[in-house]
């Protein structure tokens, strides 16, 4: 009775872990350039074209963006709660934009007054 109580109690531990770090998993991580972030969030939409170099955002700003490449638009959903106001390129935020260069600019944010 000992050991099946001991075998009970060691698979229902082994369980919860597995169960624990797949919810961890799954928890977006902050990042130095910012966190993904839900439609409800969205402030404002910013429009990156093949053209586009820099956008300029404002530091805890949550935007959509509308990222087009050719007839096809890519929605990302982003809020911008970077640790500094260095400029940092997108891709390195959203490593699925590739290669393409675009400059973020971060203003300070009213939170950032006081």
């Amino acid at each position: 009775m000992k050991l099946i109580i001991q075998l009970a109690m060691t698979a229902s531990f082994a369980l919860g872990s597995q169960a624990f770090a797949q919810s961890s998993a799954a928890t977006p991580k902050t990042s130095i350039f910012g966190t993904p972030a839900s439609t409800a969030e969205v402030e404002r939409t910013i429009e990156i074209l093949p053209t586009t170099r820099w956008i300029n955002v404002t530091r805890f700003e949550t935007v959509r963006l509308a990222i087009r490449d050719g007839n096809e638009t890519k929605y990302v959903i982003w809020r911008f709660d970077t640790l500094s106001f260095t400029p940092f390129d997108l891709s390195q935020a959203i490593p699925s934009l590739g290669a393409r260069s675009i400059k973020v600019f971060v203003g300070a944010s009213h939170l950032d007054m006081s």
